[in-house]
């Protein structure tokens, strides 16, 4: 079985987080879904960076952690991040450079479809999670970069 965790700005009430939920359970038949927190407030990266920092540690390696904060696909690409043995997926919005420092990662830049709706969580972020649940190689899953970029 396979953990993955989902923080967001999104209330309980917001269809957003079922809709997430509802595919990942569709896909990945024995996943775990763990609800970090859902009450951030909206555009708060040093907070989300905070919260996820204070906790990914304590979830078994290999664990898959979605950042659905901030993420405006117009504005910043798609990063998923390999960070003692977690996968950690998200908006490149500044909050990988909190969370990380000047750690040293491995990095894919994920690419957008043109196609792809305002929805980028459900479009994009689920299809590389399910990727790595099912065990797709790191290295397979986007574009290597070196650096957060800046």
């Amino acid at each position: 079985m396979s953990i993955i965790t989902i923080t967001s700005e999104w209330n309980n009430w917001d269809y957003y987080l079922a809709s997430l939920k509802a595919k990942l359970t569709a896909i990945c038949e024995d996943v775990k879904i763990v609800d970090i927190m859902h009450s951030i407030k909206p555009f708060d990266i040093m907070g989300t960076a905070f919260i996820i920092k204070s906790c990914f540690h304590h979830f078994p390696t290999n664990t898959i952690h979605i950042i659905c904060v901030d993420s405006d696909p117009v504005k910043y690409p798609v990063l998923a991040i390999k960070y003692q043995d977690h996968f950690f997926i998200g908006s490149d919005n500044g909050v990988f450079s909190l969370l990380f420092l000047d750690e040293i990662l491995e990095i894919q830049e994920i690419p957008v479809p043109n196609t792809s709706t305002s929805f980028i969580e459900l479009d994009v972020f689920i299809d590389i999670a399910v990727k790595l649940y099912k065990k797709q190689p790191f290295g397979n899953i986007g574009r290597p970069i070196l650096n957060i970029p800046e």
